[in-house]
């Protein structure tokens, strides 16, 4: 039924898919070649996901049955990846509502980016340190 994409969806998808392929290859391929040059080394120095597959993978504890090792590392990663995406966008969404029925609340916030932030410029993570109420609201937010 592929003849049938009159929209072109079913081909951005398979194009958007060979994107994140090519992307996550490339981020595992330069994952591999830290992992060589630190030899040994590299199993104290992991810093993420993608570090601690490779060792995974470096030190034998994938599965024998698994056939393509590249695949399987890549599915898992862009898992965590996504899954991080998705949690981070209901919390902004809620904290968004939340702000929005409390006109209380959301005068405080605003009051305290334009004390610390200004209304000149965009937050930085340098100012997050400073933004104590808006950092008690991500914390009390329920996503």
């Amino acid at each position: 039924m592929a003849w049938l994409d009159f929209k072109g969806d079913a081909k951005a998808m398979k194009n958007t898919q060979k994107d994140l392929d090519y992307i996550m290859q490339t981020w595992l391929d330069e994952h591999r070649a830290k992992a060589d040059q630190m030899r040994g080394d590299a199993i104290n120095n992991t810093r993420d996901f993608l570090d601690v597959l490779v060792m995974m993978e470096k030190t034998g504890q994938f599965s024998s049955a698994i056939k393509d090792i590249d695949t399987t590392i890549k599915a898992l990663a862009l898992t965590q990846l996504v899954a991080g995406v998705d949690s981070m966008a209901n919390t902004m969404v809620w904290v968004l509502a939340l702000l929005l029925n409390n006109p209380e609340m959301l005068a405080k916030a605003q009051i305290e980016l334009d004390s610390n932030v200004g209304k000149d410029r965009l937050v930085e993570e340098s100012d997050i340190p400073n933004l104590k109420y808006l950092q008690a609201l991500l914390k009390e937010t329920p996503a």
